[in-house]
């Protein structure tokens, strides 16, 4: 495989996930409230959000595809992680003094910079200003960190340690996606409502999304590697894997929704679902087909999908500032082309001051 080639479609599913990030942090169609039954514009409007679940899963298979697929150096990775995790404290305060200042004026960021300083250590946001999005770099760190064993079992030849690979792959499906798929359903099935899997938890060393976030990284570098094969994956069978996950999703949701009597949000708490696992990998595929047929790293379009995959990390921490800050003065009705319309403003304009600031040297690295 050429490490060199720049493959658009690698952007374009980068453009996807921001996309869909934006939509689902800053959305202009209100939350809706828990009634039954359940009216046909909310059913309507909950399956079109949990779209919104690819984000994350996306983003981490283009980072499998990309690490895994190339050379891989121990130093430059261990300064990727370092300035990850620093950029993550430094975001953080960035983001309340932005938000602060915008909203309770500069005397309030005057008056409480030492309180806020202090909150960095807990990284859970400071006086009604939340920091909850940087969840995310903190676990692409973590994923980061075991990236030199994945490499390693990656690229060797040794037929022991690619079945060693798969087999962990295996048991991480199973423990990270498919017992939250059970306890989404059991309580709705009368033949599963006694079993209890939670005692399995003692057996899982990947807990929550964490482990769901390696299988994506590597099935990425999977799937990437095998990318003239890809090309041959018939495109129904991408619509099916992205519409039928969507529908058990759905499902699922409305499963749990019934059960909490309350609003459950599929899309962070369906990382770890098998449905989404299906949704990411079509989308995959089918970006890999429609970039070999419409060579999408070319002309103007290839320009614009370059400038946000080569900034997705800005986008990912500006978007949060922009959506505390000028996104508050936005008043207009809430729509889904609206709402397509407001993320792709809000991920060109913060690609491009994310390129910007890669043209200052102490500013480069963070973004």
């Amino acid at each position: 495989m050429d490490t060199k080639r720049r493959y658009g479609y690698l952007d374009l599913l980068k453009v996807i996930a921001m996309m869909c990030v934006c939509l689902y942090h800053f959305p202009l169609i209100g939350q809706t409230a828990y009634v039954r039954p359940f009216p046909a514009q909310t059913l309507v409007q909950r399956y079109f959000r949990l779209f919104d679940v690819v984000c994350v899963p996306l983003f981490m298979m283009v980072n499998g595809a990309l690490l895994l697929n190339r050379p891989f150096d121990l130093k430059r990775h261990a300064l990727r992680c370092v300035t990850l995790l620093a950029g993550v404290y430094v975001w953080y305060i960035v983001t309340l003094l932005c938000g602060h200042a915008w909203q309770n004026g500069p005397a309030y960021v005057a008056a409480n910079w030492r309180g806020m300083l202090r909150s960095a250590q807990y990284l859970s946001g400071y006086g009604g200003i939340g920091t909850s999005h940087l969840w995310f770099v903190q676990m692409l760190v973590a994923v980061y960190l075991l990236v030199p064993l994945i490499h390693a079992a990656f690229d060797s030849r040794d037929g022991q340690i690619q079945k060693g690979l798969i087999f962990c792959l295996g048991a991480l499906c199973v423990f990270a996606f498919l017992l939250q798929d059970i306890s989404h359903v059991r309580a709705a099935v009368p033949g599963l409502r006694s079993l209890d899997l939670s005692c399995l938890d003692t057996v899982n060393p990947f807990r929550g999304s964490y482990g769901a976030m390696i299988v994506y990284f590597v099935l990425g570098g999977m799937l990437h590697r095998a990318h003239d094969r890809l090309l041959r994956v018939p495109s129904a069978l991408c619509a099916a894997l992205v519409l039928g996950g969507s529908l058990v999703l759905f499902a699922e949701w409305y499963l749990v929704t019934i059960r909490t009597e309350s609003m459950y949000d599929i899309v962070y708490g369906g990382y770890s679902c098998l449905p989404t696992l299906a949704m990411a990998a079509g989308a995959f595929a089918g970006a890999a087909k429609l970039d070999n047929r419409f060579r999408l790293s070319e002309g103007r379009l290839g320009g614009v999908l370059s400038l946000i995959g080569r900034n997705t990390l800005a986008v990912y921490y500006l978007h949060w500032i922009l959506g505390l800050t000028v996104l508050t003065l936005v008043h207009v009705p809430g729509s889904f082309p609206v709402n397509l319309l407001k993320a792709a403003v809000m991920v060109l304009l913060c690609a491009a001051l994310g390129e910007g600031m890669k043209r200052i040297p102490l500013l480069r690295r963070l973004v």
